[in-house]
């Protein structure tokens, strides 16, 4: 239980993150004061979709990740929060702009509306009392339209929901050289802009594999080079996996095989760094080699609790993980829960870093792991943990996806009288 009153809460970003938090803050008796800032005109997050890759509104560049076609990779069935499940009438893999209408409805129905401030920037959040793990926060934000007013208020604590999808990583050796065009898939956008190309997507995480099935409806021959594991799923025919990128070249690239290619477009699925710019120094978070430290159970802010980070991990489900998440926190800083002490919080860390680093797992890659996560966390906010089903379905639908990348989402999914997953025609 926290040592201090928690009576004002500041939630960076008006994401899925975001809106969960805002939501279970809500729900509390007496209710906080909630402040939810989002610097862009609109909710919604990464699921905001934009023809422009970069949207600069009033000097802000942000960076629009949704691109024509997309659906998600995993089913609405165990996609949604805790009592607001997606509308039935949609297929089990939803296009992108009814995901953006389900956290639009989401946030009319609980009202969440009351707490956001749109076009509002966090420019800087500073702790108001150093070393003391209980502080409150200074946050510092300028208003993007009028006078740009800027403006500081104290909070009691702090959720960081800012996303990690805005930076993208564009460390390829070589890159400079290519003549040819290149794109990070933030920017893209249509697979129309590559009809008849010759292309190399580098890179097979959950964007590459998904664009690389759209992509091949256009482009005349596709190149996937990546470092995983052959990907034995049937994909399309013109698309061939090679190995990992040496170098770039002018007109294309030579691979860890020796061979060289040539491609016309190089599309780069290489991820996102994460950044918290507006954090200061001594806030006690930084970024070391894709790992954000330090954070007790990939969440709180060791150094000052108050403050936390919801959303990191990925390879998750991720919106019943967040709110699983925001329940330990919320049973934290207005329950009867304690966090463990200082220095065992950062053995924890450590302890998890070191079994992740002999396993060859990266530093905040769940995957298989989320599950007993999630039920630990459970335990530790003495609430529910998820039903079976929800990794139930998760599991068949990464051993589809395994089988088939083209025809996975034609799949359609429904909970029989049994409370067992079956498929529907």
């Amino acid at each position: 239980m926290a040592e201090v009153c928690i009576q004002k809460v500041c939630v960076v970003g008006a994401g899925a993150s975001g809106l969960c938090a805002a939501r279970l803050l809500s729900a509390l008796s007496p209710q906080p004061e909630i402040k939810v800032f989002e610097r862009t005109e609109q909710i919604g997050g990464v699921w905001v979709y934009s023809d422009e890759p970069d949207i600069n509104q009033d000097g802000v560049v942000v960076h629009g990740r949704m691109y024509k076609g997309m659906r998600t990779n995993l089913p609405k069935e165990i996609m949604g929060f805790s009592n607001f499940p997606f509308k039935p009438s949609y297929e089990s893999f939803i296009e992108h702009e009814e995901v953006l209408k389900y956290l639009q409805d989401f946030t009319s129905h609980f009202n969440i509306h009351q707490f956001i401030q749109l076009l509002t920037t966090v420019v800087e959040v500073t702790p108001v009392k150093e070393g003391d793990p209980w502080t409150g926060w200074r946050v510092k934000t300028e208003e993007r339209e009028g006078t740009r007013k800027r403006k500081t208020e104290v909070f009691d604590a702090i959720v960081i929901a800012n996303g990690h999808y805005y930076t993208p990583k564009m460390t390829v050796k070589g890159i400079e050289r290519f003549k040819g065009k290149v794109s990070h898939c933030y920017g893209y956008r249509d697979p129309v802009a590559y009809k008849g190309d010759m292309v190399l997507i580098v890179g097979a995480g959950p964007s590459g594999k998904d664009i690389v099935t759209l992509l091949a409806q256009e482009a005349k021959h596709i190149y996937l080079s990546h470092r995983q594991a052959h990907v034995t799923a049937i994909i399309p025919e013109n698309v061939t996996q090679v190995p990992c990128v040496q170098t770039i070249t002018e007109t294309g690239a030579i691979l860890d095989s020796g061979e060289a290619i040539s491609v016309d477009s190089i599309l780069l699925c290489t991820g996102y760094e994460f950044e918290f710019p507006f954090l200061a120094p001594e806030c006690g978070i930084a970024v070391d080699k894709e790992r954000v430290t330090t954070l007790y159970k990939h969440l709180f802010n060791v150094k000052y609790p108050t403050m936390v980070l919801p959303g990191i991990p990925c390879t998750i489900l991720p919106w019943p993980f967040i709110e699983m998440q925001m329940k330990l926190v919320l049973s934290v800083w207005f329950g009867s829960k304690s966090l463990p002490s200082h220095e065992d919080m950062i053995q924890d860390c450590e302890h998890d870093c070191q079994e992740r680093h002999s396993q060859g797992i990266k530093a905040h890659v769940m995957g298989p792991l989320q599950w007993p996560y999630t039920d630990e966390l459970a335990k530790m906010a003495g609430v529910p943990k998820y039903p079976p089903r929800l990794e139930d379905l998760y599991r068949t639908v990464h051993e589809a996806r395994a089988r088939d990348l083209v025809r996975y989402k034609d799949k359609r999914y429904t909970l029989n009288n049994r409370g067992l997953w079956e498929e529907v025609s």
